[in-house]
């Protein structure tokens, strides 16, 4: 995860994240967050070829990983995979030093080690685990962690205390979950993925436009049916809840940012009438859009 204009996540039309991480020659990158700095509170949907490590350091994340939500207290910590499509979000000032970096850093993809214990995990349809302080090996890898985020300030050898501790944490994952990575493996994590990617990012080029539910499925060559069960598997709502939503997100940039009318913004923003959208916009932000507006402006 990264804050590349300090508010949001910036991502290319597959919704990937565009921000490299690290260098070519060390693919590593540390990063200390507030996720409450980032617009809405929230780090948008997205993705990377890298592996994310969260620590939640104060607060609380609201997470959404694929299909799945859930909340992650101060104290615990989160691997996601690659690929794996998520958004993070906080209801007040939520700390969270996170470490996003290739697994290539851990070893060659030709090698041995890459392809028996590095690989079986990337292919995994595993898009996450929670670890927990209470759980013995959980908190071996939390304590990992902090140790990879304390060499951040070191002088000397940052780099091998990096590789020594990301390998520790490695080697306790896989020897915990190897059995249940080797038996798990699938591609359809990454078809589905992909085509719910594709249906996101014609919402996002297309949420002005009075689009249905027939022209999203279109875009991704698949069925009605198919469209509505890959929206609910990925991110449990339903790709017109989603349309609706983020025309709202649109919508309440405009009232901070400008002065336009608000039945100008409706319209802007794909709602066939101003009485529809300041109903949809209080549903969802529990005040009217001239509300938000004074609250915000």
């Amino acid at each position: 995860m990264t804050d590349t204009n300090g508010s949001k996540i910036i991502t290319d039309e597959t919704l990937m994240e565009k921000r490299t991480h690290g260098r070519s020659a060390f693919p590593f990158q540390y990063y200390l967050e507030d996720i409450w700095d980032f617009d809405f509170h929230t780090i948008g949907w997205h993705w990377h070829q890298e592996i994310e490590f969260i620590y939640v350091q104060s607060g609380e994340v609201q997470c959404c990983i694929g299909k799945d939500n859930f909340s992650l207290p101060a104290g615990s910590g989160l691997f996601i995979n690659t690929k794996m499509i998520h958004q993070l979000a906080a209801k007040r000032p939520t700390l969270v030093p996170n470490i996003v970096f290739s697994p290539l850093l851990l070893a060659s993809e030709e090698s041995l080690i890459y392809q028996q214990y590095i690989k079986p995990v990337l292919t995994s349809d595993v898009g996450f685990l929670v670890f927990e302080p209470y759980t013995q090996w959980h908190k071996e890898i939390l304590s990992l962690l902090n140790q990879v985020f304390e060499a951040q300030e070191q002088a000397n050898f940052k780099e091998l205390t990096i590789i020594r501790s990301l390998t520790s944490i490695w080697e306790l994952l896989y020897g915990n979950m190897g059995s249940m990575f080797l038996q798990r493996q699938t591609v359809k994590r990454n078809s589905d993925m992909s085509r719910l990617q594709m249906m996101m990012s014609f919402i996002h080029s297309h949420y002005a436009d009075q689009i249905q539910l027939d022209g999203i499925a279109d875009f991704a060559h698949v069925s009605k049916n198919t469209c509505m069960q890959i929206f609910k598997n990925g991110i449990r709502r339903s790709p017109i809840s989603y349309l609706i939503q983020y025309r709202l997100e649109k919508a309440a940039k405009l009232l901070e940012t400008t002065e336009m009318k608000v039945t100008a913004i409706s319209e802007q923003c794909g709602f066939h009438s101003a009485p529809y959208f300041c109903r949809k916009f209080k549903a969802v932000y529990g005040i009217s859009p001239i509300e938000y507006r004074k609250n915000n402006f």
